[in-house]
């Protein structure tokens, strides 16, 4: 594709943090590192849309309720 990471992401981010970008609909579901058999077995199954993040620490208070 066309798309220049160097470039295009921080444009993206500055985008999202202005509240011109909702990012909300791309995440499908989260998980903590003791998720990671679950996050990936769902990745497989495509039950998430070909990503997983997986949150090394306690995620921010705001994102703690959608974590799987």
């Amino acid at each position: 594709g066309g798309s220049q990471p160097e470039f295009d992401i921080p444009k993206l981010v500055r985008l999202h943090g202005s509240g011109k970008l909702s990012a909300d609909g791309l995440v499908t579901n989260r998980y903590r590192l003791d998720g990671l058999n679950r996050a990936i077995d769902d990745l497989r199954a495509g039950a998430v849309a070909g990503r997983s993040v997986v949150w090394i620490e306690d995620p921010p208070a705001e994102l703690a309720a959608g974590v799987a």
